[in-house]
């Protein structure tokens, strides 16, 4: 039996689609032939990406919600691990470049425990989106989900990673067990990284409930 820690993306990842781009495709900030998964650079000032494609949406807190909500699903088998993990005590946390003003409403949506996130703020203003980035200031994203793989790993857990991009990267590299999607499975291709490719969260809870052990209270 193992003990997990699970760290996963949310953008694509957790959702079945990239909300942060379907957002900037709504708003007219972003062409529908790019992709921030593709075309962020990770070791940029992130506040240029997001001052760029975020920075003129304007709309209300309600409006900005239906639009969120009506892109958001969920891919099978989520809400079940993140219960299953709060119930059995699995760290389970989210790293991602999305903005909590978008990643918060969807998992309300869908009455998900509360998860430990590491995320860029947002604000919406009637100027546009204002952004910060309290929670990796002074690291780049990649490396940043590459730490916290690390942190658990340096505690003697099993870690599981899932990521579909980029700056999916340098955890997948670290993670001893990963599921890999998209450009992200792409590129373990590449660089010949050991994965297992998703679809949805089934199979990771069928490994959990096969797996897990349960931490003292």
């Amino acid at each position: 039996m193992k003990k997990f820690a699970i760290i996963t993306d949310f953008d694509g990842t957790i959702t079945t689609r990239d909300i942060g781009n379907a957002l900037c495709f709504h708003f007219g900030t972003m062409k529908p032939t790019s992709s921030l998964v593709k075309d962020y650079d990770t070791k940029e000032d992130p506040s240029i990406w997001f001052n760029k494609f975020f920075g003129p949406i304007k709309a209300n807190q309600q409006e900005f919600e239906s639009i969120i909500l009506s892109y958001a699903v969920v891919k099978k088998g989520f809400e079940e691990v993140a219960k299953f993990a709060q119930e059995h005590k699995i760290p389970f946390e989210i790293v991602s470049g999305g903005l909590d003003i978008y990643i918060k409403p969807i998992l309300k949506k869908y009455n998900l425990p509360p998860l430990p996130m590491y995320c860029v703020r947002g604000n919406l203003t009637p100027k546009g989106i204002k952004v910060d980035f309290p929670d990796y200031p002074t690291t780049p994203l990649d490396d940043f989900k590459a730490q916290r793989v690390k942190y658990y790993k340096n505690k003697g857990y099993t870690t599981i990673f899932l990521g579909d991009g980029l700056v999916d990267l340098e955890a997948a590299k670290e993670a001893d067990i990963l599921f890999a999607t998209d450009y992200l499975a792409e590129l373990c291709d590449r660089h010949k990284i050991p994965y297992r490719e998703f679809k949805d969260f089934t199979k990771l809870l069928k490994m959990l409930k096969e797996n897990y052990v349960s931490l003292p209270a």
